[in-house]
């Protein structure tokens, strides 16, 4: 579960238009169009609270912690199946997960599963292994630990193959944003050290590394595609490049936060600032700043200390403030903020965001009796 008090998943219907869907503590699934910002469906859902949802392939996965695993089809807006999930693999035990190779990875000390569509296993980790992120690379999926080492993960089979570790002298990873995989290959970052390591994506060998040019202590990776970006604790973005040219455009947002979320849409890497509310737009191919947005945000929304969060699409983006339950989706076509009206004040989940492809918008459900979403047909 997110620090950011929120669950929210960013979908494309059939129409090629973009829903975020919010899970609330209540049991209420919600979706949002990402075109006039209103409620567009919801559906109410027997859950506890502390649900960890996921989007990925054709589904939202959402992991409810009582052995149960839930699918929810966002193209027909209907429960689609449940799973049974061992007991070990319980949401509170979770420390990363994410969705690769069809399935969603889990990871806890020692032990790695993989949810899928109709069945749930666990494989071990390598003795007193703390993962801290999860990524796929090429044929493999990467774990990460605290104390630099990588797990290489079969697939196909959810089996440990190799331990391999980071570049020596350097401490582990320190976060779900340590790892990332794009045209430069498997790249980590690692605790109090602006290094950045460039590594083989099939077998860890260190091809080059790089740093952050601020001397940032946390680096954060974030990767769309080919392009991978390094966002560092004191306000310097940069993507990567080559081994000819490591570091391939600089940019400096803020000097006034020590958070910097960030997230991809619409073709830009957008960095939220939360000492000035201020929302920074970079292409993310070339570096180039596209804009500079102020979150202006709502009278309930003022705080000392905000903490803030962005979550992208294909092409929407939605964030807030978790110290507020407000939702807020910011207009990539116009650079401007725009906050939406909840239609119930409570509090909601965790946060994720991903954008699956069109399909046959009316399959048959696999589960019977289970209920459908409301639709709600908003114009504009």
């Amino acid at each position: 579960m997110s620090d950011r008090g929120l669950n929210l998943c960013c979908v494309v219907n059939e129409t090629n238009n973009e829903a975020l869907w919010a899970l609330f503590q209540s049991g209420w699934l919600r979706a949002y169009d990402s075109w006039n910002s209103r409620p567009a469906a919801e559906l109410l859902l027997d859950v506890p609270p502390g649900v960890r949802m996921l989007a990925g392939g054709e589904w939202l996965w959402l992991n409810v912690g009582d052995e149960r695993l839930i699918l929810v089809d966002p193209v027909t807006a209907q429960v689609a199946r449940e799973v049974a999930l061992p007991h070990e693999l319980d949401v509170p035990a979770v420390l990363v997960e994410a969705f690769a190779f069809g399935s969603v990875w889990v990871a806890k000390p020692g032990l790695l599963g993989r949810l899928g569509e109709a069945a749930a296993s666990a494989a071990e980790l390598p003795g007193e292994f703390q993962p801290s992120a999860i990524t796929a690379a090429d044929r493999w999926l990467w774990a990460g630990a605290t104390d630099g080492r990588l797990a290489r993960i079969d697939p196909a089979t959810g089996e440990v193959a190799a331990v391999e570790h980071l570049p020596a002298d350097h401490g582990g990873n320190h976060g779900d944003k340590c790892l990332a995989y794009g045209g430069a290959g498997l790249v980590a970052t690692v605790c109090n050290q602006p290094d950045i390591f460039v590594m083989d994506p099939l077998t860890a060998r260190p091809l080059w590394s790089a740093q952050v040019p601020d001397g940032s202590y946390i680096v954060s990776l974030y990767s769309a595609g080919d392009d991978v970006w390094a966002v560092g604790s004191n306000g310097t973005a940069v993507l990567l490049g080559d081994a000819q040219q490591p570091i391939k455009a600089t940019v400096e947002f803020s000097e006034d936060a020590e958070d910097f979320p960030a997230a991809f849409a619409a073709g830009s890497l957008w960095i939220a600032s939360e000492g000035d509310w201020q929302v920074t737009r970079i292409d993310q191919a070339t570096g180039s700043v596209l804009a500079e947005i102020d979150w202006e945000p709502e009278e309930s929304e003022t705080f000392a200390n905000p903490r803030l969060w962005l979550e992208g699409g294909r092409s929407s983006l939605w964030g807030g403030n978790t110290e507020t339950d407000g939702i807020t989706r910011i207009d990539p076509v116009a650079n401007r903020v725009v906050h939406l009206g909840q239609a119930e004040q409570a509090v909601v989940d965790t946060v994720v965001a991903s954008s699956p492809g069109k399909r046959d918008p009316a399959p048959k459900s696999p589960v019977s009796g289970r209920p459908k979403l409301t639709v709600i047909r908003g114009g504009g």
